[in-house]
């Protein structure tokens, strides 16, 4: 059971990001960056806000939980979506998502570097064939004239480890 709920929640994530990285694509048509990353926080804030007044919750956080929390806000939701709007910019929905996909194969990294997690051998496997994978989709499509976009896939990336380090 606790298999299938986390299965539902990669695929629930993974749908969630598509379509963010879909509809944020869209929006940078019409507004600025900068437009759409305040709208952003300002429904994650008008969210939250409306989240309290239903359920108020107190928290008696002393000063190094402050100073965690300090740190993964500024990794994940700053950075992570100041990077993914600057680089959906720059870069085109499908060579992001290609790029997403080796989120997962990231935070596993990162987490056995920091962490000192064991990477079992299947795990290794599928990160070495997820980041392969990748790096072969890129290179196929920046040849034949096709315009590979340096920056933007850069952003993505900066986005990738935001989402990796907010974990």
């Amino acid at each position: 059971m606790k298999k299938n709920n986390a299965l539902l929640a990669a695929v629930t994530f993974s749908i969630i990001i598509g379509l963010s990285f879909m509809f944020v694509k869209i929006s940078l048509t019409y507004e600025g960056q900068l437009l759409i990353l305040a709208q952003r926080f300002t429904f994650a804030f008008l969210g939250l806000l409306l989240f309290l007044v239903i359920k108020p919750i107190h928290l008696r956080l002393n000063r190094k939980e402050i100073m965690i929390m300090i740190i993964i806000s500024l990794f994940y939701p700053i950075i992570f979506f100041s990077s993914q709007i600057l680089g959906l910019d720059q870069t085109t929905v499908t060579e992001a998502g290609i790029i997403q996909a080796i989120a997962p194969a990231i935070t596993v990294l990162l987490a056995s570097v920091f962490l000192k997690e064991q990477v079992r051998i299947v795990q290794g496997l599928g990160i070495v064939f997820s980041i392969a994978g990748v790096v072969f989709l890129q290179l196929m499509n920046s040849s034949g004239g096709y315009d590979f976009h340096l920056l933007g896939n850069l952003l993505i990336i900066v986005s990738i480890l935001a989402t990796a380090f907010g974990r």
